[in-house]
């Protein structure tokens, strides 16, 4: 049975329909911690977008299987993919405007960023076969929230859709995302950086680079640590001495999409579920972004129960005719009454802790719940009950 969106009424405006939030930003940026179904609302967000007649392009990184199977992205790619419009499974659900979709690989993102910044094709290969780049591009840390970061930012210049819908990497921390830039402007202006590039322009480079490791601080000491030898301190520096000219434009690039997810066409949209660790990391978020000045445009805690006081209360009136008219002996309701006041208890439990989360969110952020429902919503028919739980379709399922 399909339920209906419940929203809490403490805190801001009250949301029955997602429909709003998607027809003023060009840009929405799905946060929260793993698990709490970040990339399946991504992907009903995006549907509902294309339903209500917006070109719409969602990026994601590593959905589950069922789901990309869902939306026919079958592979990982640095490349945008047509969504076809028969994806929903049904005639009652047409898509009004196209709808793209791109299951984002990291390392190939990356290349692609080289390859659109670089000087030229040589210099470009030469780049892209370096052991350090490579190594770099996966284990420096906010490496992969960056690269997303700046595949929104490309795709928003080439197809400029009229809303791209950015379904962010599962984080440990809440900060990995909003900090991703500044980590890499950090990298890129780094001291040990300058040093081997001045000591390579120089000719100056041999056992004093060596000697200069012994020294480096930070993530960079822990990635060089991996390494040793003079071959390892040339390949280096002829990695930095290539990338020379490929700092202005990617500092130039970051602080470009950093402008662009705090202006006005950007909103964020905090994802949660009611268990205190999501919670916790909700409200950690949605500070935060209140506190950077970024534009908080909602917040969605799915999978909620839904079971009302009101059943427990009716349990008295209908043991009678459960009992009487169905044959349920006194064990089973014993156990169908034990269960009831279990859920109950969760339902109440769970409402506490999302009107705490909803009274520390800005004043005047809306918010909504979508119930706990007994299926799988990564499948098409899946998808369809949730965009009726979020009030962006209204004809049959």
């Amino acid at each position: 049975m399909v339920g209906t969106a419940s929203p809490v009424r403490e805190g801001g405006p009250l949301m029955t329909s997602l429909a709003t939030l998607l027809k003023e930003p060009d840009i929405i940026v799905c946060v929260g911690s793993g698990g709490v179904g970040k990339t399946t609302t991504s992907a009903s967000l995006a549907l509902g977008a294309a339903i209500a007649g917006r070109k719409t392009l969602v990026i994601t990184i590593d959905p589950a299987k069922r789901l990309a199977d869902a939306l026919g992205l079958t592979m990982l790619s640095s490349h945008v993919a047509s969504i076809q419009p028969e994806i929903l499974g049904s005639d009652h659900y047409k898509l009004k405007a196209p709808l793209y979709g791109m299951m984002l690989d990291l390392q190939s993102a990356w290349d692609d960023l080289v390859k659109r910044v670089g000087r030229n094709e040589q210099e470009t290969d030469r780049i892209l076969q370096n052991r350090f780049y490579r190594q770099l591009s996966r284990e420096l840390v906010g490496a992969q929230e960056f690269i997303a970061c700046e595949t929104l930012f490309s795709q928003w210049e080439i197809m400029k859709p009229d809303l791209i819908i950015l379904d962010t990497p599962p984080t440990r921390n809440a900060l990995d995302f909003l900090d991703a830039p500044n980590r890499i402007f950090d990298f890129l202006e780094n001291e040990a950086f300058q040093y081997f590039l001045k000591q390579r322009e120089t000719g100056r480079l041999g056992r004093m680079g060596l000697q200069f490791l012994d020294t480096a601080q930070g993530a960079f000491n822990l990635f060089l640590n991996k390494f040793a030898g003079t071959q390892f301190i040339a390949e280096l520096s002829d990695f930095l001495f290539l990338m020379r000219d490929l700092y202005p434009p990617l500092i130039q690039r970051t602080r470009a999409f950093q402008k662009l997810l705090g202006s006005e066409k950007t909103r964020f949209l905090v994802i949660t579920q009611p268990n205190p660790q999501a919670i916790q990391e909700a409200s950690f978020f949605a500070q935060e972004l209140k506190a950077r000045g970024l534009p908080l445009g909602g917040m969605i805690a799915n999978r909620v129960c839904q079971t009302q006081e009101s059943l427990r209360n009716t349990l008295p009136q209908l043991k009678d005719q459960a009992i009487n008219d169905l044959g349920i002996s006194e064990a089973q309701w014993h156990k169908i009454s034990a269960a009831t006041d279990a859920e109950c208890q969760r339902a109440t439990f769970q409402q506490a802790q999302l009107t705490a989360l909803q009274q520390q969110l800005p004043q005047g952020c809306p918010h909504l719940q979508i119930p706990e429902v007994q299926e799988d919503l990564s499948t098409p028919k899946g998808l369809r009950t949730l965009l009726h739980l979020q009030g962006l379709v209204t004809s049959n399922l």
